[in-house]
């Protein structure tokens, strides 16, 4: 990470889920063991983009965050119907070149327009970066050890990124943990292995290949690893 300036970084979060508050504590108290809190040249700033319809959630789910966690953060902004249709508003009166319809194709329900919403107000906000987080992820992974032992390590997520974001506009995490929702499947004669592997065939790309989902289905019962050789490599300090 570049030591010329000061970093403000957005976080952004799109949810509908009703453990979101748990979620975000884990993650301010993992910027704070990590030292990104005191880090002055870091600042870090929180966007949530909520949907109260998957789960009849309200909006105490999402804003009610304790104080002590707002006051370890720079910022906290959240982002609901009413804030979106609001800045919908301001967009239309100010510029004649979008109208109201032209806005929801960009702003709106589902995932991506809740992602667009969020890279527009830090844009806004003039934030230096972003960074989502989904919201099912926590910042820890899970490994077998020689010993076929169930280990969890905790991750700094975020200082990893801003360390190799001054090289390249995207970064992305690596893969840890469910790669697909097919279960752990035994063959008999009416499901033979053969039929199977055909199905995945021609289903496949380069995520979901056979030699890959016959070493995850087969021989790991369905679930994959974090690679511990990773995992030491970018262990928290």
């Amino acid at each position: 990470m570049s030591d010329k300036k000061t970093i403000n970084i957005g976080i952004g979060f799109v949810t509908g889920r009703v453990l979101f508050q748990n979620l975000l504590k884990t993650y301010i108290n993992s910027w704070l063991e990590h030292g990104l809190i005191e880090n002055k040249k870091v600042r870090i700033h929180v966007l949530v983009s909520y949907d109260l319809r998957y789960k009849n959630t309200n909006t105490d789910d999402f804003k009610k965050v304790p104080q002590e966690l707002k006051d370890l953060v720079d910022s906290i902004h959240f982002y609901g119907v009413n804030e979106v249709n609001r800045e919908i508003d301001l967009l239309v009166e100010a510029d004649n070149m979008i109208n109201t319809e032209d806005c929801h194709l960009l702003f709106g329900e589902g995932f991506a327009k809740k992602r667009n919403i969020i890279t527009y107000f830090a844009i806004k906000l003039k934030m230096d970066k972003l960074l989502f987080i989904d919201d099912d992820e926590y910042p820890l992974a899970t490994y077998q050890n020689d010993n076929d032992k169930l280990l969890w390590m905790g991750q700094s997520i975020l200082s990893t990124h801003l360390k190799f974001n001054d090289d390249a506009d995207i970064t992305h995490g690596l893969h840890c943990g469910y790669i697909s929702p097919i279960p752990y499947l035994e063959f008999n004669d009416i499901l033979t292995e053969n039929d199977f592997q055909l199905f995945i065939e021609a289903l496949s790309n380069d995520i979901i290949t056979w030699d890959k989902m016959k070493q995850i289905i087969i021989n790991q019962k369905g679930v994959t690893y974090a690679d511990e050789t990773i995992l030491n490599h970018f262990r928290p300090k």
